[in-house]
């Protein structure tokens, strides 16, 4: 044994001790073991030792129970009355505390020390605690295993001398995941290890070094079997020697979330207070995780008139009321909203500053501050005025379409606690902190705005009636066909397109096929003997024979004006207006022979197809009812 010790801080685990004070009295050398120390050595000691007093595992100080200043002037309350206020004493927790029992405890005079600080600590846990007490040496033995109510003479029960020959660490953890292993076992607590030397298993022990298959099997029994519960580790080097720390640092091969510490007896009370302080903190932290895992708050709103929504309001009403709800979400934690106001979004929808407001509402009926105890509710009127707008091109209507938001700030007295020693945070913003107002009503017909449309439309019939007459106008006037053989006919056309082809029911009856359709060319000049009537006198139009021979393809059309005979094809077509004279020139375009086959040759006189008393052409060829027409 050596008569020096100081403080090693070892890699803390994830989980480190909580709730100690930051600013302890500077320790005397007697306390920290450190008389005979000079130099830089004693100054080095010195400095590790205040260190480690004053941040271990990142340690917050302990606040008073009464209130103090927060962020946004809620009260803070200290870790003490959040602890009582969550009735944290009545909850368990999980101690196994693990002994060594050898002979070199009792020659280095720390086992009596051990033994006492052990008392105070057994005596200083919530009744609703745990606890397990085991001494080891050659093999574990359980002293004690159950209530802290009824542990008031377990560390009594230990040996009242270490004499043991052997130090066997490994049976030691073996036994205390058994003994954290049961049906009825709290889901925090902690596995307390104190030795001063290195593992030292008897001759038989299932872990006969330090590291082997033994070693990776208890670590993976702990993995599964503590699965889902927060199991700290302090194994605390009563030795400073090499040895003593190697021995503690076996427990975080065990359990990973390990706090190894060296230092002499005198100063195990205080950090065994830290490791009772951290496993109250974790059972708070457990009560509070659920209540914190979302927004804390939850904002409503309702349209308060009857028959009415959100979504459906009056615009026409001018004023109305929203029904606000402030919800908290939490079981346990009490929070409080800042700075709470309602603000509009759009100009149709604002709030409405009463004539008489209550003292400390701003916020068009509700309060600054919302107080709310776990699970409450809190319901405040919100007048709002509304300021619809007029609109749409024929059918006109009033509307709103606007949006309210609920501006404030989540608080809770316990949020210093619940940041700085339990780990936890609690969103600052509501949820549903906004909404739309919507509303829409009929004001009637807009006669300009139908009236335009009229014209519009009119204007547009024109355009397109205009458009087609130039591009498709209606054909006037008579178009002859007279084929190679002699055979002639002859079609007053009415319509926009005739078709060409050898079948009777074909609008003009030539051997091949086609069509004929006008084109509008303006003012322009008429054939020889044309006389201009009505608007052909300011527009010609003229014929456009798209016609293709029997066994001939890609014939162009052929453009014919009013007046002239041409020949396209196996065809010659004459386009002749109405009322135009027939002379000589007529005559050679129709010469006075009957069509082969008629039964009545020359009975029609010198123009066989000419107007006669039953109609323009009714003496045709080919008949037609009603007369000859063209397809519409």
């Amino acid at each position: 044994m050596t008569s020096e010790r100081r403080e090693v801080p070892a890699r803390r685990g994830p989980r480190p001790v909580v709730g100690a004070d930051r600013s302890p009295a500077a320790p005397s050398r007697g306390l920290l073991g450190l008389s005979g120390l000079s130099g830089l050595s004693g100054l080095l000691g010195l400095l590790v030792a205040v260190l480690m007093a004053t941040s271990v595992s990142g340690v917050a100080p302990a606040r008073a129970a009464g209130p103090a200043g927060g962020v946004g002037g809620v009260a803070q309350l200290g870790r003490t009355a959040v602890l009582d206020a969550l009735g944290v004493p009545t909850l368990p927790a999980e101690y196994v505390v693990l002994v060594d029992t050898s002979a070199s405890m009792s020659r280095g005079g720390l086992y009596g020390p051990v033994r006492s600080t052990l008392s105070s600590f057994v005596a200083s846990l919530d009744p609703a605690d745990r606890l397990s007490v085991v001494g080891f040496d050659e093999v574990p033995q359980v002293a004690f295993s159950g209530p802290a109510a009824n542990a008031r003479s377990a560390i009594g029960r230990l040996p009242a001398t270490a004499t043991g020959a052997s130090t066997d660490i490994g049976a030691a953890l073996s036994t205390a995941i058994d003994l954290l292993d049961h049906p009825d076992a709290a889901r925090s607590g902690a596995v307390i290890l104190l030795t001063d030397g290195r593992h030292q298993p008897p001759v038989n022990s299932p872990f006969p070094a330090e590291t082997g298959r033994p070693w990776t099997d208890l670590a993976e029994r702990a993995r599964t079997r503590l699965a889902g519960r927060d199991i700290a580790g302090y194994a605390f080097a009563l030795d400073n020697a090499d040895a003593g720390r190697a021995g503690a640092t076996l427990l975080r091969s065990v359990l990973p979330a390990t706090t190894v510490l060296a230092l002499p007896p005198g100063q195990l009370p205080q950090y065994l207070s830290r490791v009772q302080q951290h496993a109250r903190a974790q059972k708070a932290a457990e009560l509070l995780a659920d209540d914190v895992r979302g927004p804390v708050v939850t904002v409503g709103w309702r349209w308060a008139s009857a028959g009415r929504t959100l979504a459906d309001v009056d615009p026409t009403a001018g004023t109305g009321t929203v029904e606000v709800t402030v919800t908290s979400t939490a079981r346990r934690l009490p929070v409080e909203l800042t700075g709470v106001r309602v603000v509009s979004t759009d100009p149709s929808v604002s709030i409405a500053t009463p004539a008489t407001p209550a003292a400390g509402t701003p916020g068009g009926g509700l309060p600054e501050r919302i107080a709310l105890a776990p699970g409450q509710r809190r319901v405040y009127q919100v007048p709002v005025s509304l300021s619809p707008r007029t609109g749409g091109a024929v059918r006109r209507s009033h509307r709103v379409d606007g949006g309210l938001s609920l501006m404030s700030t989540v608080d809770s007295p316990w949020r210093t606690v619940l940041t700085s020693e339990f780990g936890l945070r609690m969103d600052p913003a509501p949820r549903g902190a906004s909404t739309r107002v919507h509303g829409s009503v009929a004001a009637g017909w807009n006669p300009a705005a139908i009236a335009e449309i009229v014209v519009l439309v009119a204007l547009v019939l024109l355009f397109a009636l205009g458009f087609i007459d130039r591009r498709r106008p209606r054909l006037r006037g008579v178009l002859a066909a007279e084929a190679a053989d002699g055979r002639l006919d002859r079609v007053a056309m009415r319509g926009r397109r005739l078709h060409l082809g050898p079948e009777r029911d074909d609008d003009v009856v030539v051997p091949g096929t086609g069509s004929v359709h006008g084109r509008r060319m303006g003012r322009g000049r008429l054939a020889a003997g044309a006389r201009p009537t009505g608007r052909a006198g300011r527009d010609r139009i003229d014929l456009v024979i798209d016609y293709q021979p029997p066994g001939i393809t890609g014939l162009p059309p052929l453009v014919l004006r009013p007046g002239e005979s041409r020949g396209h094809g196996d065809v010659t077509f004459t386009y002749t207006l109405p009322g135009q004279p027939i002379g000589p020139a007529d005559t050679a375009v129709f010469p006075a022979a009957d069509h082969p086959g008629d039964g009545d040759p020359g009975a029609h006189g010198p123009y066989p197809d000419g107007p006669s008393p039953g109609g323009p052409f009714a003496d045709d060829r080919f008949p037609r009812a009603g007369g000859f027409t063209s397809s519409p």
